[in-house]
């Protein structure tokens, strides 16, 4: 069954208007008072358990790409969508299709789609990891929504719950508890920098929109995917498959628009496995063993 922790720490004053914004009544039309609808919570549990059980099974001999996406802030579109438009780019691109699934809060996707909570998150790592050939194939999880630096956080808000924050230490945890080996993790939030040091290692490569002390930018809702996920996503990765190469394009296509339009620079960053970089390099996603 779903669990649902109630939030430790309530504690977010951000200093640049885009890195947080407060609940506009237009971001949330009608918006679905989820904790008072119990049906919906019980519903989650099978939306869960359907998305789970839905995974296919890794495929002897081919080194498979498992996706999650994750798009924890319920009170504006632009992170369902952007989640919804990766994971479609991912399974007509990179063949995961059937391999692939997203956690979304939106009062549009409650009744879809399962909810973006940690619970949620560290259930989904558990699945994948048993279906993975951990020798053989790889997870690329992407992570959007508002962060903080101080405390380092991840965003998970719906209306009408209350819902624990995750941070560094507690998806470290959640990966760690797994056998997934081989991963991606794109973290595309305000001052995600901060989830590099408990995330890195030698078999994973860490990305994030923004360096640990920026912001990062476009996460209104009028957008359908943020500054970072339309330049990484949208544009880089339809022009290479290299997960890598895609990031140095990203990186100077944002650099080149935050001076055009006098923003304090991001600085998206990016940290490389040693294992990962000779691994894969020489036996990338979807080739034969």
């Amino acid at each position: 069954g779903l669990q649902v922790a109630v939030l430790a720490t309530q504690f977010w004053v951000l200093p640049r208007q885009e890195a947080w914004y407060p609940r506009y009544a237009d971001d949330t039309d009608e918006a679905l008072q989820i904790g008072t609808h119990e049906a919906l919570l019980y519903q989650q549990a099978s939306l869960l358990d359907h998305s789970l059980h839905a995974l296919e099974k890794q495929r002897p001999g081919i080194r498979d790409l498992y996706f999650i996406g994750f798009a924890s802030y319920g009170w504006q579109d632009v992170f369902m969508k952007e989640v919804d438009t990766v994971r479609a780019l991912f399974d007509r691109r990179f063949g995961t299709r059937g391999r692939s699934l997203v956690l979304v809060n939106n009062p549009a996707s409650v009744t879809k789609q399962p909810l973006a909570t940690v619970t949620a998150l560290e259930d989904a790592l558990k699945q994948v990891g048993a279906l993975m050939d951990p020798e053989e194939d790889m997870l690329f999880l992407f992570l959007t929504s508002h962060g903080s630096g101080k405390p380092p956080f991840l965003s998970i808000d719906q209306d009408g719950l209350k819902l624990t924050q995750l941070t560094p230490q507690r998806l470290k945890s959640a990966l760690a508890a797994t056998p997934i080996k081989w991963k991606v993790i794109v973290v595309s939030a305000c001052y995600s920098g901060s989830f590099i040091p408990a995330l890195s290692d030698d078999n994973t490569v860490v990305i994030t929109a923004s360096r640990a002390d920026r912001n990062s930018f476009g996460c209104a809702s009028k957008y359908d995917m943020t500054d970072f996920g339309r330049a990484y996503f949208a544009e880089a990765l339809n022009q290479t498959t290299s997960f890598t190469e895609a990031f140095e394009l990203a990186r100077k296509r944002i650099a080149v628009r935050e001076a055009r339009e006098g923003l304090t620079p991001s600085q998206p960053q990016m940290v490389v496995g040693q294992s990962f970089a000779a691994h894969w390099q020489a036996h990338p996603p979807g080739s034969r063993i």
